[in-house]
């Protein structure tokens, strides 16, 4: 050993830093390998890489890195449109198991307790980690009440909805007829979606508070970071750095709570009582009325039921954002071919007036918003925040799919959903934003029977932003309905157009791995319109 240690450099020099930084990625890097390795059936090919090979090199997981998209694009061609499962890189040490489309079906055959969606959430947004425990998604009944309660009731939302988005546009782009303003557009919009969807989970006074707002977007945030960060680590570092990482994320939680308490207190009373036409109508008395009935030991716990609101927010206000941002950039820089504004515009009005009360908002109404509908679509086909759906853990063995392959218990796979929206076998041009892809299609079914919906909520082996089958987002009808209100609202009230320096060209979309997001910066000019 005094030989060896002759030779060996000494630990406090740069050389002997970087040999043990060397050793210690190595150790952690065995330990992941031995200790955190998924389980993944066998005989499944690599992209990119040997037949037989079960790790990747470090060029395929670079690729990963820096050019998903066509990572992704090369394993819908060469195996998942052809039936074949193919094992791609994941965030950190993962690997993915993806299965073809074909494979929907027998998907959909299994239970939750042998094949859970609600499992496979929990792992990839390492809850357990960041908040000690993954109640909030292995039994998400905050969702449950979203599709059988609050969605069926969305007629009585209506009026108080579209009352919000007007009132949030007032607050954010103003009211007075003047100059020509710019704006953030992602930041306007993250801010008017927060407040009218606040408006149906929490109600007035509170949806239009600046401080709940603006705590319940940074948890949306955080929720994303912490979710990265504990799966970029190590299995042996991950409960250390995700709880470190959610630090933000508790305390965000714990403001938040505060925030809800005086509600809090004052809803629990209603329900000391039978339910009447006075009662509060949002989400949150909808959850408390649930946990008294189903949940009763979750009821007095103001911290569960906090965590739970909060889950249901990201879903709403993130994905929502997110959504009306890639939107109005779509149809700002289409505008030039498509005229998109003027046709939204006119549909907008004719459809507002079409029953003599322009200022209400109906199921029947937005049902006759097909350009409208065209456009969300179209915008969801290309901008998805992720680039996969349907994810499920098996959490037994002797699961075989419909090609054969037998799924280990922990296993966890998923589907392609970028990829099978912008296939060329699918899709005619399909990177193109084309506004009226889907009204054109629709407006030459009317009278003829048959025909898939080409709505902006129906779902598809072709069309997946909102997964399928029986976990299929149960919020996108509230989505729906919201969005098409802001986008009444915004080209009905203001004059909108991209700054003169972009050329009417549309900012490029910005990918992190396999995630995509809607250029943070982007902006528009906008001007209220005079009143006739």
């Amino acid at each position: 050993m005094a030989l060896l240690a002759h030779f060996l450099p000494e630990p406090s020099s740069w050389t002997g830093i970087g040999l043990l930084s060397l050793g210690f990625v190595a150790i952690l890097y065995v330990v992941e390998k031995v200790f955190f390795a998924q389980p993944l059936p066998k005989g499944v090919p690599f992209i990119r890489e040997p037949q037989g090979a079960t790790h990747f090199s470090l060029k395929t997981r670079w690729a990963y890195i820096t050019d998903c998209v066509n990572l992704h694009k090369e394993a819908y061609e060469k195996y998942l449109d052809k039936g074949q499962a193919v094992v791609i890189p994941g965030v950190g040490f993962r690997n993915e198991l993806i299965l073809p489309p074909s494979s929907y079906k027998w998907i959909n055959t299994y239970d939750d307790d042998r094949l859970s969606a609600s499992h496979a959430f929990a792992e990839y947004d390492q809850i357990a980690h960041s908040l000690g425990t993954d109640i909030f998604l292995v039994d998400p009944w905050q969702g449950t009440t979203v599709k059988n309660e609050l969605i069926p009731s969305l007629d009585n939302l209506m009026d108080a909805l579209n009352d919000e988005v007007g009132v949030a546009f007032d607050t954010y782009l103003g009211t007075a007829p003047e100059e020509w303003v710019e704006v953030n557009i992602f930041d306007v919009m993250k801010s008017v979606i927060a407040q009218a969807n606040s408006r149906f989970t929490i109600g007035l006074p509170l949806c239009r508070s600046p401080e709940y707002l603006q705590t319940s977007l940074d948890i949306n945030e955080q929720f994303i970071t912490t979710a990265g960060t504990g799966l970029a680590s190590p299995g042996v570092l991950r409960p250390f750095t995700t709880r470190l990482a959610a630090i933000g994320l508790r305390l965000n939680l714990r403001k938040l709570g505060k925030l809800l308490h005086p509600i809090y207190v004052q809803r629990l009373e209603y329900l000391k009582r039978p339910r009447t036409d006075a009662d509060p109508k949002d989400h949150f008395q909808i959850m408390l009325r649930y946990a008294q009935r189903e949940r009763p030991h979750e009821l007095g716990d103001l911290k569960n039921i906090t965590t739970r609101l909060a889950t249901a927010n990201f879903g709403s206000m993130h994905q929502s954002a997110i959504m009306i941002t890639n939107m109005i950039l779509n149809i700002l820089s289409s505008d030039k071919e498509f005229n998109t504004v003027s046709v939204l515009r006119d549909e907008f009005e004719r459809v507002a007036h079409s029953d003599g009360n322009p200022n209400t908002w109906t199921k029947a109404k937005m049902a006759k918003i097909v350009r409208g509908d065209s456009v969300q679509r179209e915008t969801m086909r290309l901008h998805t925040f992720g680039g996969r759906v349907m994810l499920r853990k098996a959490l037994t063995d002797g699961i075989v799919t419909d090609t054969g392959l037998e799924l280990p218990k922990g296993c966890t796979f998923s589907l392609l959903s970028y990829a099978a929206h912008t296939s060329e076998s699918k899709y005619e041009q399909s990177k193109k934003f084309d506004p009226f892809r889907f009204s054109r299609i629709r407006e030459q079914q009317v009278g003829k029977e048959g025909g898939p919906p080409l709505t902006f909520v129906s779902t598809s082996l072709d069309y997946l932003p909102f997964s399928n089958g029986k976990h299929a987002c149960p919020g996108r009808f509230l989505i729906d309905f919201e969005i098409k209100m802001a986008m009444a609202y915004l080209f009905g009230n203001y004059d909108v157009e991209l700054p003169p320096e972009y050329k009417g060209e549309r900012p490029p979309t910005v990918w992190l791995t396999e995630a995509q997001f809607p250029p943070r910066e982007a902006r528009m000019r906008v001007r209220r319109k005079e009143k006739l």
